[in-house]
């Protein structure tokens, strides 16, 4: 059966990884390390030493997140273990036996970055730390996140738990497609039960970026010694979501600020492939004269300079299952190169007769119990 997500696959991409692939540095930035990307095709806009491996700090709860919401629901409720308090670092002071939601420890850890927010949710999810952490690395590796290493939920120091300015991009842009992810970090503050007090616990959004740039919609920060100031950027003009993160900086908002201006301004999201699009002509016994016309299951946007233009190339059309086709295609614009995939459209007025019963005796089928 056709999946619903297939018709929209922009985001299963292979990028080409090279060093500083993509985009161009900026002058004056105190960051070791960024990279800068619309959301939808996950072109890289801007971009310095993006493939250099540093400690990401708490911005490491936005794969905590991402986990927590593809692994368990937002109603659970959660009783918090003695060995989940007391965490150092930032907290929600979290008291034993307390019963919380998922939703409410979420939003502890995205909003104000609780440590012990954070692993409560690991532990409930995967069991204990090390096994979420294999949870992580599992996602992280899904993602393309090649240089990547994860091993607690919270991003407090250890010297194997590390990422890039490009993987942990890729993981924003993954996670700014989940609507409950984009709920709460956006959330401006939230009340969850304290345990033995008349007050609840109410606590604020400390992403300052949210009320200080239009259209900004996440997504996290982060410090630790070490690290020094890490922080993961989003916002949404004219419907462009960029994403970006900075790893060791000491002016994260400033120059969140100037890098969202620099792709707002210079970047336009531009329709390359229509819906509709004719891609391929092949073979199909019982269908009209013997054949289909394959053409682009939906719209595809592309982010481009007012003087580029995007060349779209189909490289490869096949078969994924029954009468299911996947085009493969790229997209240049000046020396970059992006590899995507998508499903593709059978035109209606190839399918014959036989055709048609196939399908219509396949829908039934999938009727029966």
């Amino acid at each position: 059966m056709k999946k619903k997500s297939i018709a929209i696959i922009i985001v299963m991409m292979i990028l080409i990884n090279l060093p500083n692939f993509g985009g161009v540095k900026a002058a004056n930035v105190s960051a070791q390390a960024y990279c800068i990307m619309e959301a939808g095709s996950n072109r890289v806009l801007y971009s310095s030493n993006m493939n250099e491996k540093l400690p990401m700090a708490s911005t490491t709860k936005v794969m905590t997140a991402v986990l927590a919401l593809e692994k368990g629901s937002l109603n659970d409720v959660i009783e918090i273990k003695k060995e989940w308090t007391g965490i150092e670092g930032t907290s929600i002071y979290l008291k034993e036996g307390e019963k919380l939601t998922l939703e409410d420890l979420l939003h502890g850890m995205m909003l104000v970055s609780g440590n012990d927010a954070a692993v409560s949710i690991a532990c409930y999810i995967g069991g204990s730390i090390d096994n979420f952490a294999k949870m992580m690395n599992i996602k992280a590796k899904e993602l393309g996140m090649k240089n990547t290493h994860f091993t607690n939920p919270n991003g407090l120091p250890d010297d194997d738990h590390y990422t890039t300015a490009y993987d942990f991009t890729l993981l924003a842009s993954y996670a700014m497609k989940n609507e409950n992810f984009v709920k709460i970090i956006n959330d401006e503050k939230w009340s969850m039960p304290y345990e033995g007090k008349a007050n609840q616990r109410t606590i604020y959004n400390k992403n300052k970026l949210l009320k200080s740039y239009e259209g900004a919609n996440g997504v996290k920060t982060g410090f630790t010694k070490k690290a020094r100031k890490c922080f993961v950027l989003a916002a949404k003009k004219n419907n462009m979501q960029v994403v970006g993160v900075l790893l060791h900086t000491e002016n994260h908002y400033e120059e969140s600020k100037m890098f969202l201006d620099m792709a707002f301004n210079n970047f336009t999201l531009k329709k390359v492939i229509e819906k509709g699009d004719y891609v391929k002509t092949v073979p199909m016994k019982g269908s009209k004269n013997g054949i289909i016309k394959l053409s682009a299951g939906s719209d595809v946007y592309f982010p481009l300079k007012s003087d580029e233009s995007a060349d779209v190339k189909y490289k490869k059309v096949y078969n994924s299952g029954s009468d299911n086709y996947i085009a493969d295609y790229s997209i240049k614009a000046g020396d970059e190169t992006y590899n995507y995939s998508e499903e593709l459209n059978v035109k209606k007025e190839d399918k014959g007769t036989f055709y048609n019963f196939k399908n219509l005796f396949k829908k039934f089928t999938n009727l029966i119990p």
